[in-house]
């Protein structure tokens, strides 16, 4: 029993806790996909593990790391729906400026033919 615990212990000592993951996914900006698919490796194994310690740690991480996906893809919609709404916006301010140029040339052409009515 003694050896247990001082077993569990030590691999406590070892897991890497919520600033480990945090500082580590900051580090591998270049392949952070790869070292994040090892971290839920890593939690999926703290998961199955005996220990409330360990496994409040796992969810701990996997919060994060679930917080960090929805953030990314809210980000990745709400860049996306700008884009779309200047994209409209941009199409709506082209045809209206279309319209108001096309008005503008019809009264233009109104107004000459009158000046040529009254001129005959």
């Amino acid at each position: 029993m003694a050896l247990k615990k001082v077993k569990g212990t030590l691999e406590r000592v070892l897991d890497k806790n919520l600033q480990d993951l945090v500082r580590g996914i900051r580090n591998h900006k270049e392949n952070e996909a790869k070292y994040i698919a090892e971290c839920l490796d890593e939690i999926k194994q703290e998961l199955r593990q005996e220990n409330m310690a360990v496994k409040s740690n796992a969810v701990n991480k996997l919060t994060y790391a679930v917080l960090l996906s929805l953030s990314l893809s809210l980000s990745l919609s709400l860049s996306l729906s700008l884009s779309l709404s200047l994209s409209i916006s941009l199409s709506l301010s082209l045809s209206l400026y279309l319209s108001l140029y096309l008005s503008l040339s019809l009264s233009l052409s109104l107004s000459i033919s009158r000046l040529v009515q009254l001129s005959l």
